[in-house]
């Protein structure tokens, strides 16, 4: 299994050369890209060059790009919005074809109705299947994440349908139905898993053949802190154990952030902290992999 990171903490610090340079250097095989909203309103001359280098940059480090990541949020309801963010979905697929990436993951959206089931699984279905077109004549699957659709600052907020496994489910096979064949697929978020109260591992049993990517990360089933795995609650020989009993056959693949600035202040910035952090996390995603052995 290829051990891949997400490239967000490291692309605000350092060059796309430099910091693809520094990820593989530490051992990674593979990255998981993170879209910069601009790319909406980019056209599809603009996203080829653009992304067409990203990929010549990490074929000349030897890494692949197994994955990556729209901008978010993605759907809001009205008009306006809907039709503006749908150019950003259908350009992150693009995106992710001129990188000879198979995958893309988006977030749901929840603010059409967050606490009606079928309100906003028609909204979802609506967005998503408006990207068919653009998925069909790339090759690109879409992965839609399982997300958190509450107020983790407030016990007594509700949780939306968004945060339930069944509606996460049902979304996925829908679009499949209307797609007419399997292109639309899970990301599965470790650390928004354990907030919306369900352990991961749990996670991996209920999507199965759904599973194609993954967002690991840690944190203590209260906030979103994309720890380093080891730090937080969640049980991982129990996920990687899942993992092994669905043959997950995808990357391993961190949305850690790593501490790589402990002083904040950017003239503080050493290059020597990212890259320990970078092959420590690495020697960490080997070793969890063991139990896939």
């Amino acid at each position: 299994m290829k051990i891949s990171t997400t490239t967000d903490p490291y692309f605000k610090h350092l060059s796309a050369e430099k910091a693809v340079s520094l990820i593989s250097e530490s051992g990674f095989e593979a990255i998981d890209l993170f879209g910069s909203g601009g790319i909406i309103t980019w056209d599809l001359s603009q996203i080829k060059e653009h992304f067409t280098s990203i990929s010549k940059i990490s074929s000349q480090n030897n890494i692949e790009i197994g994955q990556c990541h729209a901008p978010f949020p993605l759907i809001k309801y009205d008009k306006e919005s809907f039709d503006y963010l749908l150019n950003g979905g259908i350009n992150s697929v693009y995106a992710s074809a001129y990188m000879n990436c198979p995958y893309v993951v988006m977030h749901p959206g929840s603010r059409a109705n967050p606490n009606n089931y079928q309100m906003t699984l028609d909204a979802n279905v609506e967005y998503f299947s408006k990207l068919i077109p653009a998925m069909k004549d790339t090759g690109v699957s879409v992965c839609i994440e399982n997300i958190f659709g509450f107020d983790v600052r407030d016990e007594s907020s509700p949780l939306t349908p968004i945060t339930r496994n069944e509606w996460f489910v049902e979304l996925i096979d829908t679009l499949n139905d209307i797609c007419g064949c399997e292109m639309f697929f899970a990301c599965l978020d470790t650390g928004h898993s354990m907030i919306a109260g369900v352990e991961p591992h749990e996670l991996v049993y209920i999507l199965g053949k759904r599973l194609k990517v993954l967002h690991v990360h840690d944190n203590d089933s209260r906030d979103d802190y994309h720890w380093i795995p080891g730090i937080g609650k969640i049980d991982w020989e129990k996920f990687m154990i899942a993992l092994k009993d669905v043959d997950y056959r995808g990357n391993f693949n961190f949305e850690s952030d790593p501490i790589i600035n402990p002083l904040k202040k950017p003239e503080y910035f050493d290059e020597n902290v990212l890259s320990t952090m970078l092959k420590a996390t690495y020697a960490i995603g080997r070793s969890l992999c063991k139990v896939l052995e």
